[in-house]
């Protein structure tokens, strides 16, 4: 019998729940304190291929987690290489494969960027009510007022 295991890459929502698994892991192992990981690496995380599947980002993560500048990952400790590597998908914005969410995400987060957090200006260039805003930014754990 063969079990198909689709690629880390394929399975971008599970890669929170492993980040928070290792972080675990590593702080016993290594009698760590890291309380957790920004909502912007969890981002970038799931933006990157993850050409080693589970095992890379399982080794990414003790890194971090070992050199890490604070009791929080944040972006400044990502490894260059993946950093430069999502900097370049998100020069383009999104990339052939990305979940449509993601890529939604991407969007919506970019224009209020752009916008300077300006929802009501970001709503209307979205095409989108500001209330369907409200309720994409409540769900990404951004608040909706």
């Amino acid at each position: 019998m063969t079990i198909e295991v689709p690629p880390l890459r394929e399975r971008s929502e599970d890669i929170p729940l492993l980040v928070n698994a290792f972080i675990r892991e590593f702080n016993a192992k290594n009698h760590l304190a890291i309380e957790g990981v920004d909502d912007e690496v969890v981002w970038l995380f799931r933006a990157y291929a993850w050409p080693g599947n589970v095992r890379e980002l399982r080794n990414v993560v003790e890194n971090m987690a070992v050199m890490a500048r604070s009791n929080r990952l944040t972006r400044a400790d990502i490894p260059p290489n993946i950093r430069k590597s999502v900097e370049e998908v998100k020069a383009d914005g999104v990339r052939v494969g990305m979940k449509l969410a993601d890529a939604e995400r991407y969007l919506i987060e970019a224009t209020l960027r752009e916008l300077g957090g300006n929802r009501t200006k970001a709503a209307q260039v979205l095409g989108i009510g500001l209330r369907t805003l409200q309720r994409k930014l409540k769900s990404y754990g951004e608040g909706g007022s």
